[in-house]
């Protein structure tokens, strides 16, 4: 009996290290949401809620930045401008996004469309992804890579959370790839215009919205699935318990 307690013992160690691995597999590298902006934690220049970002910069011209209720819903990172406005919130990374890690996170806008709002994927100063909507966009949301603008693929869809991700593929027959997703589009083995470096920052914006509001939230970067290394290492756990068992 003593035997098979210990062995029972050992099992439910080898155990909780399989769980521990896999939690470390699938964990978020980086993550923040405006609920971390609450008491004397506010959203401001140099706010670094969450985990794994930078601290953020907010920038505005007759605009604002505020956590509460956006245009997809309450709380969440909004956005203000006037007519001639702007307003933005730049997050860094703390490291560069690097191949096969996803970068996501909510944004929606309101119905009131003055001018254009969307997001960024920057490379030091320079833009290298842009989504964005406008007045001068058909109701279609348009992504730049580098060359001309072309649908993403989501139309005008007001006051609605739309979940945006972006996969860095790295080079792909000398060419930088990436995969997006968007409401209810996505693309795989998109081939950039423009040479991508890095990925070092995110830039949220609203431009000259005439009084609406963007929101934004959950952001995250997410590793490259570990499922293969993942199905190894529960193979060779496997494999020792059942000889420690055998013994």
């Amino acid at each position: 009996m003593s035997n098979w307690r210990e062995s029972m013992k050992k099992y439910i160690l080898y155990l909780g290290a399989l769980v521990s691995v896999a939690s470390l597999a699938f964990a978020d590298l980086a993550n923040d949401s405006a609920s971390n902006y609450t008491g004397d934690t506010t959203f401001s220049t140099g706010a670094n809620g969450g985990t794994g970002f930078g601290a953020w910069t907010l920038d505005s011209f007759n605009g604002s930045s505020y956590v509460g209720g956006t245009a997809i819903g309450n709380p969440s990172f909004g956005l203000w401008s006037n007519a001639g406005g702007n307003s933005s919130a730049t997050r860094a990374l703390s490291s560069d996004l690097a191949i096969g890690e996803t970068l996501s996170l909510d944004i929606g806008h309101t119905d009131n469309m003055g001018g254009e709002v969307g997001l960024s994927l920057k490379d030091g100063n320079s833009t290298v992804f842009n989504l964005k909507i406008s007045n001068t966009s058909g109701g279609q949301w348009k992504i730049w890579d580098g060359g001309a603008d072309f649908n993403a693929g989501q139309g005008w869809s007001a006051n609605t959370p739309l979940s945006f991700s972006f996969t860095y593929n790295g080079v792909v027959d000398g060419q930088n790839s990436y995969d997006y997703s968007f409401g209810s589009a996505s693309g795989s083995d998109y081939r950039t215009a423009n040479a991508i470096n890095s990925i070092d920052s995110i830039q949220i914006y609203n431009n000259g919205q005439d009084g609406g509001n963007l929101g934004f939230d959950n952001l995250s970067v997410i590793p490259e699935p570990a499922t293969v290394g993942l199905f190894g290492i529960v193979g060779v756990i496997g494999t020792f318990i059942r000889r420690k068992f055998a013994i």
